[in-house]
């Protein structure tokens, strides 16, 4: 573009908007590419980690345990590690499938008699599920194992979680129709499975989706407690999360950037800092 030597008042006036509005065109292009907008103060954000886990309104989500006295643990079966010391998690085609590789994990894992009793199953969408009831005088324990279904998700053997590299870890191959609608719940449903009273990864915007050629992105933005030891101070990672699958051959792709790091409480000191 070539600029003009002499100008009049109202062609300088002119071209400083038709400037800023070409700066403000970069940013909602940059702010889309990042995912929907931050808008929570640092103490607002320090709130909502501080709170824990919790599902956003609209996220996949299951019930809760009825009482106090009740215990859900949910058990994702995995296959042995294969040459890339990768533990993949388990998919089977059918239902008779899946129950064969959670009896074989079960049976490799050492697990208590009183916790590999199948007493029901069921199939989902997504996955098998097979279900044990263990009972004592005060509580009611209960394990689902499941299993991914073949025909929804084959794993990678790398998790949706931030202890991976920041950028293009490899999950596994979505198998269903790779569209805007499919990516962001099963994005959703991975923040649940793997992050949801497990990781403390709280979600703080909506998962922001877009299309850029073959690929669909859903980035989600969330923060972590990084917790001090006596005498420091907690740390909160706000990060920006993208998973990317590719519409043509579902295959899942996760990256992560740390947007800031948050001061949060800090802890007091020891009794022994307090002896000295």
């Amino acid at each position: 573009m070539e600029w003009p030597t002499t100008l009049k008042p109202g062609e300088v006036k002119n071209m400083r908007i038709h400037r800023l509005f070409i700066v403000i065109s970069i940013l909602s292009s940059l702010s889309s590419a990042l995912g929907a907008p931050l808008t929570m103060s640092d103490a607002e954000i320090l709130k909502r980690i501080y709170k824990g886990p919790q599902v956003t309104p609209g996220f996949y989500s299951e019930p809760e345990p009825k009482s106090p006295k009740e215990s859900i643990e949910v058990c994702w079966i995995t296959l042995p590690k294969d040459q890339h010391g990768l533990k993949k998690e388990a998919s089977a085609q059918t239902v008779e499938e899946a129950f064969k590789l959670t009896q074989q994990w079960v049976k490799l894992n050492g697990v208590p008699v009183e916790r590999a009793q199948i007493s029901a199953r069921s199939t989902t969408d997504r996955f098998f599920q097979f279900v044990t009831h263990d009972r004592n005088d005060t509580y009611d324990y209960y394990t689902y194992y499941r299993v991914w279904r073949s025909d929804y998700f084959q794993s990678s053997g790398e998790k949706f979680d931030s202890y991976l590299p920041s950028s293009n870890v490899q999950l596994g191959v979505l198998k269903i129709r790779p569209d805007l609608d499919n990516v962001r719940r099963f994005v959703e449903f991975l923040w649940w499975k793997n992050c949801h009273n497990t990781k403390g990864f709280v979600v703080l915007t909506p998962v922001a989706m877009r299309q850029e050629g073959a690929l669909i992105k859903a980035t989600m933005t969330g923060g972590e407690m990084e917790f001090g030891d006596y005498n420091v101070t907690d740390r909160a990672h706000v990060k920006s999360w993208i998973v990317s699958v590719d519409t043509r051959t579902g295959l899942v792709t996760s990256s992560y950037s740390t947007i800031k790091i948050i001061d949060g409480n800090k802890n007091p000191p020891s009794m022994l800092d307090l002896s000295h």
